[in-house]
């Protein structure tokens, strides 16, 4: 069970580290208190919650990883989460939780705010010997073997002393307590540039501690393909990525791989100090000069491999540390422009055979050969557009867009490298311009042109509209915090005015107790009293002094609420008028785009509104229906007779 910690302020970095899914899959876990939907956003939803905190540090990020094969349960994990926000005191803190599976391996990481309830910080002293004790009583209550720490002694007293002997116990019969402690070969900044470049550091090292023993050591490094630079503190090594490896710190790390004491860095340091040594920029754009210059004529095969000595790659002149993956394109697209037919039949890289390259476009060997490993922006050949922009041209609208940009996804190649993502935004603008600019006027320009113009202008608008979400959520978020900071600074103030009312009562109790008479006075009990009344006369003072400062922050955390407003429920009916208005805008209703692109929201929101529903008609007065009739009853004459 290994694990790390960091504290800090959190920002987007933290976020976006949490959420990199290019080489793991992520996945959101636990939270607690908090309502955003994504670790991006509960991590800044983090930092506006403790805003108010005046330490540097407000948050604490920590992970968890078990060792290879071991696959937790969430009991497991449940259990280990629990064990250590008991030992830190975290339990009733907000944290955020990410799930990173990488190479079949799952470890989770948390971020908790280590502001409480009363703006106080939690105290994280000795962080490190205390998850080491967290490791190891995880380890023996879960069945795992032991992972010597650095503090195996402080972990085995601290187990004695809270009762834990079962496993102070374990370790000592696992020789932990005797063991010297582990040195990891590199550092975790080394390891990841090890996985970004592909050069391993150990050949680096051993390239300069044979450099460093040889009396050209500049000569020896460049053997290797490596160059020595200046950097801005000190010597160091640049291989064919570009990369920079500390010169001092790589000898000393080759000379004990080797077995041998190092010179230090002192004496590493002067070996080179007075070799005229490029600036680390000069380096770097010398092994891009060189890379880009290297001549179009395949290698001939490599020797077959026989046995060396362990240090025989290291005086190879043809062994050159960091170059395959550099060349490794360059070779194979050679050998597809030397060998055409032995691509006709697989489609490399996305392509048909049927579907070449265009010359100056990015997928041009020869191109590829002369500039390897930089991003440029989008090319495209006017040649190679030209039959899918004619073929558009006779129909009308965005259908001759959308060819255009079929014929920029088909050609070009994004800045990426990656033959199967779309093109930037900027790369279909330019690609849209050229085939525009270049050539004698076709047939259906004028409507390609409309249709440009039309895209530009609905995309300027929905920019307008993405703004206005955007200031919703930034809107949403300072609700949050402000609706936090006014929990926190309320249970202060009633903190405080229970300390005040406590305060009081003890100095009226004391006041009660006053000794009175000689004997008093001569037995020294009330020159005590007198004390004490001082002492509890200083508590209450700093009691109602700490009540004023709660009360003044609980009024400036009221008027911040009252500012962002209380309920968020109008902030979310914005949010789906807004939603309502850009898809109003990409159906393309033009006086939707026109306003919106103006910049006046509120009348591209009474636009976008749905036409209301006509009122049931009702029937004039000639339409309706006579009213029945009643035929009036007239009396029958009496008789003459009757009286």
């Amino acid at each position: 069970m290994i694990g790390g910690a960091t504290r800090g302020a959190g920002g987007r970095a933290l976020g976006r580290h949490l959420a990199n899914s290019r080489q793991q899959m992520v996945r959101l876990g636990a939270s607690r208190g908090l309502v955003a939907a994504s670790i991006a956003e509960q991590v800044a939803e983090l930092g506006d919650v403790v805003a108010h905190a005046r330490t540097r540090q407000p948050l604490y990020h920590c992970h968890a990883d078990p060792p290879p094969g071991v696959a937790w349960t969430e009991a497991q994990w449940s259990r280990y989460w629990t064990r250590f926000e008991g030992e830190f005191g975290l339990g009733n803190q907000p944290f955020a939780e990410a799930i990173h599976i990488k190479n079949g391996r799952e470890h989770r990481h948390r971020v908790y705010s280590r502001i409480r309830a009363d703006g106080t910080a939690i105290r994280l002293d000795h962080d490190h010997a205390r998850r080491e004790k967290i490791h190891r009583v995880t380890e023996h209550d879960e069945g795992m073997p032991f992972v010597g720490g650095k503090h195996n002694r402080a972990v085995a007293t601290a187990l004695e002393r809270e009762g834990r002997h079962d496993v102070a116990e374990a370790m000592r019969a696992a020789g932990m307590l005797n063991a010297p402690r582990p040195v990891a070969p590199t550092t975790p900044q080394e390891r990841a540039q090890q996985d970004r470049t592909a050069v391993p550091v150990a050949d680096v090292r051993a390239a300069a501690w044979a450099a460093y023993q040889s009396a050209d050591p500049e000569a020896a490094l460049a053997c290797q393909g490596l160059r020595l630079a200046a950097g801005d503190e000190g010597a160091v090594i640049v291989d064919a990525t570009g990369a920079a490896h500390s010169w001092a710190r790589c000898v000393g790390a080759g000379a004990k791989a080797a077995g041998t004491k190092g010179p230090g860095a002192r004496a590493a340091k002067s070996a080179v100090a007075a070799l005229p040594l490029p600036r680390l920029e000069q380096a770097r754009r010398a092994i891009r000069d060189r890379a880009g210059a290297a001549p179009d004529i395949v290698p001939p095969p490599p020797p077959p491999p026989q046995q060396e000595s362990a240090h025989d790659h290291i005086t190879a002149p043809a062994a050159v540390v960091g170059r395959d993956r550099a060349d490794n394109r360059g070779d194979q697209d050679r050998h597809d422009r030397d060998h055409p037919a032995a691509d006709s039949g697989r489609g490399r890289r996305g392509r048909g055979p049927d579907r070449p390259d265009p010359p100056g476009t990015r997928g041009d060997p020869a191109d590829r050969d002369r500039d390897p490993g930089r991003h440029r922006p989008p090319r495209f050949s006017r040649q190679g557009d030209a039959a899918a922009l004619t073929a558009a041209a006779s129909r009308p609208g965005d259908s001759v867009l959308a060819a255009a940009l079929t014929a920029a996804t088909t050609h070009g190649t994004p800045r990426d490298g990656r033959r199967d993502a779309p093109p930037s935004r900027a790369g279909r603008r330019r690609a849209e311009a050229a085939a525009l600019a270049g050539g004698p006027p076709r047939p259906g320009d004028a409507g390609l042109a409309a249709a440009m113009a039309a895209a530009e202008v609905r995309e300027a608008a929905l920019a307008v509209i993405r703004r206005a979400v955007a200031e919703g959520d930034a809107r949403a978020r300072r609700r949050a915090a402000a609706l936090a900071a006014e929990t926190a600074a309320t249970a202060h103030l009633r903190d405080a005015e229970d300390v005040r009312r406590r305060a009081a009562q003890a100095l009226d109790a004391h006041d009660a107790q006053r000794p009175r008479g000689l004997w008093a006075a001569i037995t020294g009990r009330s020159r005590r009293w007198r004390e004490e009344r001082d002492h509890l006369d200083a508590v209450f003072d700093a009691a109602v002094r700490a009540e004023r400062t709660a009360e003044r922050d609980t009024t400036v955390s009221r008027q911040a609420v009252a500012a962002v407003g209380r309920d968020g429920r109008r902030d979310a009916e914005r949010r789906d008028v807004l939603r309502r208005t850009e898809a109003a805008v990409r159906a393309g209703r033009r006086d939707v785009v026109e306003a919106a692109r103006r910049g006046d929201i509120e009348t591209a929101i009474r636009l976008s509104r749905p036409p209301p529903r006509p009122a049931p008609s009702r029937p004039g007065r000639d339409e309706r229906e006579p009213a029945p009739t009643v035929a009036a009853t007239v009396p029958a004459p009496r008789p003459p007779w009757t009286k």
